[in-house]
C-alpha cells in the first residue's frame, strides 16, 4: 500500500509517489528548476574564474617571490571556489520533490 501525506499547497491527504496533487494540481518540482539552473550556472562560472585566477595568481606570485602576500587573496579565492563546488553537489544530490515532500 502506498504511503500518504498531506499536499504543501491545499493540505489534502495523497499518495506520497505522485509528482502532482490531484486536488489543487501543486507541482514543486517545476518551481525549483529555473533557479537551480541559474545557481549551477553561477557556480560553474565562479569554479572556472577562481581556477584561472588561482592559477594566475601562483605563478605570478611564484614569479615574483611573493608568495606570503598573496596568502590572504588564496584563501578568499579557495573559499569561493569550494562554496561554488557544495553548491553544484547540492544541486546535483537534491532530492526528488513531491506535493508531499516539497523541502530541497
Amino acid at each position: 500500500m502506498d504511503e500518504q501525506g498531506r499536499c504543501g499547497q491545499c493540505r489534502s491527504l495523497i499518495s506520497q509517489g505522485v509528482d502532482r496533487c490531484p486536488d489543487c494540481g501543486y507541482e514543486p518540482a517545476s518551481q525549483g528548476r529555473i533557479i537551480g539552473r541559474i545557481v549551477g550556472l553561477l557556480a560553474v562560472f565562479t569554479l572556472c574564474v577562481t581556477t584561472g585566477a588561482l592559477g594566475y595568481l601562483s605563478l605570478l606570485s611564484l614569479q615574483q617571490g611573493t608568495v606570503g602576500q598573496a596568502g590572504p587573496l588564496v584563501a578568499a579565492l579557495l573559499g569561493l571556489w569550494i562554496g561554488a563546488a557544495v553548491a553544484l553537489v547540492a544541486i546535483f544530490r537534491g532530492r526528488t520533490r513531491t506535493p508531499t515532500n516539497d523541502v530541497v
